[in-house]
């Protein structure tokens, strides 16, 4: 983890908290926990169980965002400007939204 968090150098922190991220795998959805870093160029969703990056996308190639909410539980989904989503869940989502307007991304 320790290596993980040296990988920020020259970025700012904008902030970090715990949810969870939908991933497919071999077609079954499974929400997997870990910590997303938002920073001043790019956001980074580091999965502790494996030790692994599962997102590392640049600002600039975020198309814009969505919020929602599974049963009370709210939700952001991010989408990439190659189409591509990213579904992540948990009550510290909110945080991710207030960062990624603070940081200019598009709700859509």
């Amino acid at each position: 983890m320790k290596s993980f968090c040296k990988q920020f150098s020259g970025e700012r922190l904008v902030g970090s908290r715990r949810m969870k991220l939908r991933v497919d795998l071999s077609g079954e959805w499974v929400a997997v926990s870990g910590r997303m870093y938002v920073t001043d160029k790019r956001l980074r969703f580091y999965m502790d169980i494996f030790e692994s990056e599962l997102i590392n996308l640049r600002l600039t190639d975020i198309r814009g965002f969505s919020t929602g909410r599974t049963f009370v539980i709210p939700t952001v989904t991010i989408q990439r400007k190659d189409g591509e989503e990213y579904f992540l869940t948990g009550f510290q989502t909110r945080n991710l939204r207030k960062w990624l307007e603070l940081l200019g991304a598009a709700k859509l």
